[in-house]
């Protein structure tokens, strides 16, 4: 009977030992992460130290704040070679002896914090494994982003519509519908602008990544008719289209850069071919219908270690010639590539642009400030730099301050059109993550904008879009996945239909 007892209480302190063990929790510290390769590399290594040490917390392991606090220090360097990065880890004990060594590595930028949180869960492996526990998964892992993309279902605010993509603060009165997407186009495409409808309904579209112009048609599918490749010092900022001759077929007007000078080109499509008829025009341009007029193209100059210049002046073509005419003194913030007008109720019109840290202002003609959102909207990768640009390269690291160009807005009778891409505040080098999107539809009530609808978020980014007034269709580019070294990206073209 006593070696009984004396059996159960060596099985009982055992379960107890047993489940104490379970519990016990090792003391990380994270030290900081050693980064080179990036010109704001404070930023980039606090960054790194505060997401790996949150995807290191779990059941078993317990991040502390003090090297003397902890069971295990951990280390990192972080490399960076153009688009290409290593993540590289180390693990030691109190005694400084090396328990363990891993590292994770990627060829774009968005790669960098799914492999974050593939070092951290190597890392909790390993260490849990020297102390004899079971390695418990870190939180909030976060997966690699989806790439596909396809037209989401809209959504009402009161009541669910999957026929739809467009979600209406109020009761809708009619259903969206007539959505499509091309297939997957290559390239990290930065600019659309509409061409001709044919007899047949077929549409004209003009896109450009920063080499390349390229002319589609849209009928069924989409088809490319033409491209033309440029050199590679120049470098394509913008695309837009005009008729500004009056023979009903549209110049493409192509904002390029030549070693950091405007030298800006004009093309036309014809017999299956693009043909250039201008270049080496001093001018940033860009394609605006003011309110409720006929769309033109303006331009703004640009002078030297400075961004945009003087005032905004309406193109015109007189035979083969170009010249500027009536200029339009912008309001403060305003320049050629983020502002527009609109007219109210009784047909005042007022001015509308983005500001520099993306929040939309009213203006009045006399430059009296009317409104401004709380929220921030536009948002753009494509960036010039001031003074003489160090590389023609969207993706390029340098220390000149960056003047990013913001996007359209397009306004049409009481409607405005205004796009909002969000970023993480987190980035490496010149590219940003998290990259989400949506367009907004708002009208305005004499005080202030009033949001009509907006699209649903997608997981891209939005880099243009137009609107189609005759078919009150919104054609949107989006880039699915931004390019890297090995890698030239891939965008989509969709059309949604926006009653």
């Amino acid at each position: 009977m006593k070696k009984r007892r004396i059996l159960s209480i060596i099985i009982l302190f055992s379960l107890v030992f047993a489940s104490g063990a379970n519990a016990i929790q090792i003391k990380v510290y994270v030290g900081g992460f050693s980064v080179v390769g990036e010109p704001d590399k404070a930023k980039l290594e606090a960054s790194l130290h505060t997401m790996l040490a949150s995807r290191l917390r779990g059941e078993n392991i317990l991040p502390v704040d003090r090297a003397a606090e902890a069971d295990v220090v951990v280390s990192g360097n972080c490399a960076i070679f153009g688009n290409l990065f290593s993540l590289d880890a180390m693990a030691k004990d109190r005694a400084g002896k090396i328990i363990t060594r891993v590292f994770q590595e990627g060829k774009a930028p968005d790669e960098i914090i799914p492999a974050l949180g593939k070092l951290a869960q190597s890392l909790a492996d390993e260490i849990t494994k020297t102390y004899g526990l079971v390695a418990a998964k870190p939180a909030e892992t976060i997966p690699e982003p989806a790439r596909e993309v396809s037209p989401p279902p809209v959504i009402s605010r009161k009541e669910a519509a999957p026929e739809t993509t467009i979600i209406i603060p109020e009761k809708a009165a009619k259903e969206a519908g007539g959505d499509w997407t091309s297939k997957k186009l290559p390239g990290e495409l930065i600019g659309i602008a509409p061409g001709r409808v044919l007899q047949d309904g077929t549409r004209e579209l003009f896109a450009v990544d920063e080499s390349t112009l390229r002319w589609y048609q849209k009928g069924e599918s989409l088809k490319l008719i033409s491209e033309v490749t440029f050199a590679p010092y120049e470098r394509i900022l913008a695309v837009d289209t005009g008729d500004l001759d009056g023979d009903r077929i549209p110049e493409v007007y192509v904002t390029i850069l030549n070693n950091g000078s405007l030298a800006s080109q004009v093309w036309v499509a014809e017999d299956n071919r693009l043909k250039r008829i201008a270049e080496r025009l001093p001018y940033f341009f860009r394609g605006i219908a003011l309110g409720d007029k006929e769309k033109k193209i303006y331009i703004q100059e640009m002078a030297i270690d400075t961004e945009f210049y003087g005032d905004v002046y309406e193109l015109a073509k007189i035979g083969d010639r170009y010249v500027i005419k009536n200029p339009i003194k912008l309001p403060r913030h305003g320049y050629v590539y983020n502002f527009n007008q609109f007219n109210d109720a009784a047909g005042k019109s007022y001015f509308i642009v983005f500001d520099a840290e993306g929040r939309l202002i009213v203006y009045s003609m006399k430059g009296e400030k009317v409104w401004r959102s709380d929220e921030k909207f536009g948002g753009s990768d494509l960036f010039i730099k001031k003074g003489k640009e160090t590389s023609i390269y969207l993706s390029t690291y340098g220390q000149n301050e960056r003047i990013y160009l913001q996007q359209r807005i397009f306004t049409q009778k009481d409607r405005i059109f205004v796009p909002q891409n969000v970023h993480s505040s987190f980035a490496l080098g010149d590219s940003r993550f998290n990259k989400r999107s949506r367009l907004f539809c708002f009208s305005w009530d004499g005080s202030g904008l009033d949001e009509k609808w907006h699209t649903k978020e997608s997981d891209t980014h939005l880099s243009d879009f137009f609107y189609d007034q005759v078919r009150k269709e919104l054609i949107l580019l989006e880039v699915v996945k931004s390019k890297g070294v090995f890698e030239k990206g891939i965008s989509v073209i969709e059309i949604r239909k926006a009653e």
